[in-house]
């Protein structure tokens, strides 16, 4: 049985969270930074964002998706 309100699970969860929250924020500012250099605010910026949102969702879905059948064996 797993243990859901340990420490190392609010752990491995905040992880996630921070995770999510960094690839966000790394894409955002690589996308306002290509903005500044090509002179287009804010079409790369909102780009960089929903880029880093995707694959921010994408990492937190295969990693539980892993995190689940770790758990059946």
């Amino acid at each position: 049985m797993k243990n859901w309100f340990g420490p190392s699970s609010s752990l491995s969860y905040l992880g996630v969270g921070l995770e999510l929250a960094g690839t966000i924020l790394i894409c955002f500012f690589i996308g306002y930074w290509l903005d500044k250099k090509f002179n287009c605010l804010p079409w790369l910026t909102l780009v960089g964002g929903f880029l880093g949102l995707f694959i921010g969702l994408y990492q937190l879905i295969s990693q539980f998706k892993n995190e689940g059948k770790n758990d059946s064996n």
